[in-house]
């Protein structure tokens, strides 16, 4: 089970409406085919399946089930949107917290 770090306190930062729609735009397995359709079209099947990796602006997670489910296994995921975040289910590491300022250190993600 993911866990959260807050980073910033918990808020309604975002535009329930928008969120509405972001939850309407596709369905959560839609979205992950999506994102391993891309990953692959990006070669990121090539990297280490132990790299860092932090998916910014991760929303409820899809991208970081594609991940997992290409056996990558050192993840994180950041966004503003504690709504969101709670909807992801998965071992990735959360941050709620704002994308322009991430709270991993320098170089500590490949």
């Amino acid at each position: 089970m993911a866990r959260i770090t807050r980073h910033i306190e918990s808020q309604i930062c975002c535009d329930p409406e928008w969120e509405a729609a972001y939850r309407r735009f596709e369905s959560p397995e839609q979205e992950i085919e999506k994102f391993l359709r891309r990953y692959r079209e990006f070669g990121i099947q090539e990297l280490p399946r132990d790299s860092a990796i932090a998916e910014i602006f991760c929303g409820r997670g899809g991208g970081l089930v594609a991940l997992a489910r290409m056996n990558f296994t050192n993840l994180q995921g950041v966004d503003l949107s504690e709504q969101l975040l709670l909807q992801y289910e998965g071992e990735a590491d959360l941050h709620l917290a704002d994308c322009r300022e991430l709270p991993q250190t320098d170089q500590s993600l490949d």
